[in-house]
């Protein structure tokens, strides 16, 4: 995992993907794609919650004589790493920075990207948050935006989830802390199928002097 991007940081981000299988019922009737059992064989695969066994799974299937759109699909569709990533790191102008001594504001995304099996980028669930400081106290936070960006066919944004969703200022106005968590779904056969879901969250903490120290 690549923390470089950490260095010059003006925040702190947490985040924890938790991937899960949705449970797909297999019909006697082949879609466009994939057959019934190719559809629960990648349910299967998708539904292992350590990502090593997961990895070990797709090696395994990869070294069958299947299909080769079935082992493209699963070698650059399921989802078995994430990587942290905190960028855009700006400033902007507020009407109190004049104002007030050493005040400024912050504006930072956070991120999660999520890859494949073959190390193709997936989806990455974004949070966007801003900040105003004087270097001993927070004055202000809030979340400008929460998005999802999609990078393989197949995979989808279907918004926030509601799950690990809030925002405050801590009691001694030290930090700003906010949360939220997106859901994404993995869908065959022309969207017949959603055999995949994935719902990371990311939780932001930014500090009163505009730095990251640590990863929670």
């Amino acid at each position: 995992m690549n923390t470089k991007l950490l260095q010059q940081a003006f925040v702190t981000i947490s985040v924890i993907t938790l991937f899960s299988g949705l449970s797909v019922s297999a019909s006697a009737k082949e879609k466009d794609d994939f057959t019934a059992k190719e559809v629960e064989q990648i349910t299967d695969i998708v539904k292992t919650p350590d990502l090593k066994k997961r990895k070990d799974k797709i090696k395994d299937e990869l070294s069958k004589n299947n299909s080769p759109k079935y082992k493209e699909f699963i070698s650059t569709k399921i989802a078995v790493e994430s990587e942290r990533v905190v960028k855009n790191i700006t400033n902007f102008k507020s009407k109190y920075e004049s104002k007030v001594k050493n005040y400024a504001c912050w504006d930072g995304t956070g991120s999660e990207l999520v890859k494949a099996w073959a190390g193709n980028w997936l989806f990455k669930y974004n949070l966007r948050v801003s900040t105003c400081a004087d270097y001993s106290r927070i004055y202000s936070g809030f979340i400008r935006a929460t998005w999802g960006d999609i990078y393989a066919a197949g995979w989808g944004y279907y918004g926030d989830t509601g799950g690990r969703s809030f925002d405050y200022i801590n009691w001694n106005k030290t930090e700003y802390i906010a949360s939220r968590q997106g859901l994404f779904k993995l869908c065959v056969n022309n969207n017949w199928s959603c055999v995949s879901e994935s719902r990371p969250w990311v939780e932001y903490h930014a500090t009163r002097q505009g730095r990251s120290d640590y990863w929670y």
